[in-house]
């Protein structure tokens, strides 16, 4: 009688198995972004290295690399992964105005600090800091205005819904006084609050 074969994993323990990966992932990427942000504040950006924001976070330089493309971007601990063809398709299957789901589809795929007071007050210091971010968010913004153009069939209708999403995530990100707990929600909130002033 031949060895049994392995079950084949479930879907519910393949979700589960993604989701414990995708939370140990978010946990290492703060943890490097805490060691980053720690020693620029104490020392300055200048005075700091990739080896020693790596020693601190406890990982190694590749693993560093693995997460974040620079230092600069350490710091910041903002990163912006691209969009998958489920998050397409799911998008795409909406009906009316595409502007919430913007919010859900922009907030899935950028990660800031959950708390940006210390982040705030470096950037203050060093507002060039940003402009390490400032590429990645060129390429969602062209992808999400695509995408939309795709949902509502009219170019001038995405540019503009995908350029409100895109100011309101800023002021989010630049006015909340505290951590940002529930991004999607706030970030709603802003836009709505940026439409009546419109009104």
């Amino acid at each position: 009688m031949g060895a049994r074969e392995p079950a084949a994993a479930s879907t519910s323990d393949r979700r589960e198995e993604g989701g414990l990966r995708e939370r140990k992932k978010r946990r290492t990427r703060a943890t490097i972004h805490a060691a980053a942000l720690g020693l620029a504040l104490e020392r300055g950006l200048d005075q700091v290295t990739v080896e020693e924001i790596s020693a601190g976070a406890d990982i190694s330089v590749r693993t560093f690399f693995n997460y974040f493309p620079s230092k600069t971007a350490a710091v910041l601990g903002v990163t912006v992964d691209p969009l998958g063809d489920e998050d397409r398709d799911h998008f795409l299957a909406g009906a009316g105005n595409p502007v919430g789901d913007l919010c859900g589809l922009l907030v899935s795929h950028v990660t800031v600090p959950a708390d940006l007071g210390a982040l705030r007050r470096l950037v203050a210091e060093r507002p060039e800091l940003v402009d390490d971010v400032g590429p990645q968010m060129s390429a969602i913004r062209k992808d999400l205005t695509a995408l939309t153009a795709r949902r509502t069939g009219d170019e001038r209708t995405a540019e503009l819904a995908v350029s409100l999403v895109l100011t309101a995530f800023g002021v989010t990100i630049h006015s909340e006084s505290g951590a940002v707990d529930d991004l999607a929600a706030t970030l709603r909130r802003t836009v709505r609050e940026i439409g009546e002033l419109a009104r």
